[in-house]
């Protein structure tokens, strides 16, 4: 099984792996909350496994949590950030650094 961390960020970028585009994955949540996407879509459309799923339910947990719009707003355009980061390995190198940033603990 693969953790959500490592669907969006792997190591080597292997042909044929099951990485997820991190703009493609800030879109959906973007439209998570928004309230144009479910929790079930995004599961679905990115098939993700028992342990992505558990991530997920952290990230959503945490943004649900968020109380106003301003506040919501402003960890979208934090989490892109720290997604493209992420991404092209420059900081949050390590799931716990991305999870501690993105509120996933």
């Amino acid at each position: 099984m693969t953790d959500l961390y490592d669907r969006l960020f792997p190591q080597f970028d292997e042909t044929g792996s099951d990485k997820i585009p991190s703009h493609v994955f800030t879109g959906a949540i973007d439209d998570y909350v928004a309230g144009y996407t479910t929790r079930q879509q995004i599961i679905t459309g990115f098939a993700l496994d028992s342990d992505a799923v558990a991530d997920l339910d952290k990230l959503l947990a945490h943004v649900d949590g968020l109380v106003g719009v301003q506040a919501k707003m402003r960890w979208l355009q934090e989490f892109h950030s720290t997604c493209m980061l992420a991404e092209d390995h420059l900081k949050y190198t390590t799931k716990a650094s991305f999870a501690d940033r993105v509120g996933m603990v």
